[in-house]
């Protein structure tokens, strides 16, 4: 299905429930996970793809694509944020702490790497002077 077929509607039944109708693969995915943790969020309605009959055979695909999914939830859970805005110092604060991070891992898996030829040469002097 084209992405901009991939259309997401909210319907906003009475004060305290909404309907959510998707076709967004990702949102789906999300939508079930709650479904799977929740008792509030139900799947209502599971729509399908027409499946695509070979040619060269009779037989049906057994196999149905999700097209869509239906969804009923508590109107609260339904909620639009504005992203969080940083200032510049915000940003440059928050990428000294990232180099600083980055540094401090790089250098740790560069020890271990140093640490981890230093035993095999151990093992290796160990099993010479053994065998």
């Amino acid at each position: 299905m084209p992405k901009y077929k991939h259309n997401t509607v909210v319907e906003y039944n009475d004060r305290t429930t909404i309907t959510v109708h998707t076709r967004e693969k990702k949102l789906m995915e999300k939508l079930d996970g709650f479904c799977e943790q929740s008792t509030e969020i139900k799947v209502i309605d599971i729509n399908y793809a027409e499946p695509k009959k070979k040619e060269d055979s009779e037989e049906q695909p057994e196999e149905k694509t999700v097209k869509g999914k239906s969804y009923t939830m508590p109107r609260k859970w339904n909620t639009f944020r504005m992203p969080r805005q940083y200032t510049e110092e915000e940003r440059a604060a928050m990428s000294e702490r990232l180099k600083k991070g980055l540094e401090k891992a790089n250098a740790a898996k560069s020890a271990k790497k140093s640490t981890g030829k230093a035993e095999s040469k151990i093992k290796t002097a160990i099993g010479k002077t053994n065998g």
